[in-house]
């Protein structure tokens, strides 16, 4: 099972297609014999950007046929729920921010909830 990924920053710190190659890569995907299941993205900050990213992403997965939609994230979860999110992530909420692998090679994420219990 698969999702493609939607990039609608245009950051270079993003992943993803932009929304104008999705349907190829969806035909792409599909010809493969791939089981594409749906779409995910990560809104860029603000509740204008993840309202006018998350419409889009149900838009198009609706036009595709595309049953699933992972976004939404811990800040924003809300409006991804209510504009069709099917999937989110809440990794900050139940485990708070990342701590960076420099610091702390070896640390999973059992270590991390023991730690803020």
């Amino acid at each position: 099972m698969i999702y493609l990924q939607v990039d609608f920053t245009g950051g270079a710190r993003r992943n993803g297609a932009s929304s104008a190659e999705i349907e190829g890569l969806a035909s792409r995907s599909r010809l493969l014999g791939l089981d594409l299941r749906g779409l995910m993205c990560v809104a860029a900050p603000g509740e204008r950007a993840a309202r006018a990213a998350f419409g889009d992403t149900t838009r198009i997965a609706d036009e595709l046929g595309l049953v699933e939609r992972s976004m939404g994230m811990t800040e924003d979860l809300e409006i991804a729920c209510e504009l069709g999110s099917t999937e989110v992530r809440v990794g900050r909420a139940l485990f708070g921010s990342r701590v960076s692998k420099e610091r702390s090679p070896n640390m999973d994420l059992g270590a991390v909830a023991a730690r803020r219990s």
